[in-house]
């Protein structure tokens, strides 16, 4: 999984700056050993979920160590057993940018590891529909032609899994990309097929 996080104590400074507490948490979550990255919004780390969350349990008592209150932010990108995202996302993306599609190794290109795609002597055989392995909300949302970016069209999604399970879910977004094969015209305005009740 990988987590981007914003911590932040109650207050600042005599400038209002919070970098100095911000560092101290940056810091544990560097000294962990874990995969990380800080940028001017979020320090990006990626582990498992207690590894992770322990880290960040850990930063969070350094910066309250400072203050009498913490702001703490997250986003998790939970998709268990796939590794080496923190990079292998961001690679994709470029390769995409440069008109190159997706990067070499496809969808999950870099050190990964998925369960299901150990050996099976029937998986040449059988086709495969994308329904056997792992499916998030923004997967489902590109699939049908939104902005996977948006949280509300994430969160959409996210419902859409839950009720109809992952099966139905990514059948819907099969035949939905059918659907808009047939109707290329509503993409010139947006970038994005409008899709009616995702």
């Amino acid at each position: 999984m990988i987590v981007a996080f914003s911590i932040s104590p109650s207050g600042g400074d005599a400038d209002g700056g919070v970098s100095e507490a911000v560092a101290e948490a940056v810091r544990v979550v560097r000294a962990s050993g874990l995969p990380c990255e800080t940028n001017a919004m979020f320090t990006n780390v990626e582990g498992e979920w207690d590894e992770v969350m322990a880290v960040l349990g850990r930063a969070v008592d350094v910066v309250a160590a400072r203050a009498p209150r913490v702001s703490l932010v997250l986003k998790a990108d939970v998709r268990p057993g796939w590794t080496g995202q923190l990079s292998a996302k961001v690679e994709r993306l470029e390769a995409r940018l440069a008109g190159e599609g997706a990067a070499p190794g496809g969808q999950g290109a870099g050190d990964r590891t998925r369960p299901e795609q150990q050996e099976d002597p029937v998986s040449d055989q059988q086709p495969r529909t994308g329904a056997d392995g792992p499916v998030d909300p923004e997967d489902l949302a590109a699939a049908h032609g939104q902005d996977p970016e948006r949280p509300e069209v994430v969160e959409r999604f996210a419902r859409r899994l839950d009720e109809q399970g992952r099966e139905a879910a990514v059948e819907d977004a099969v035949s939905d990309e059918r659907v808009r094969a047939n109707d290329v015209g509503r993409t010139q305005s947006t970038g994005y097929p409008s899709v009616e009740n995702p």
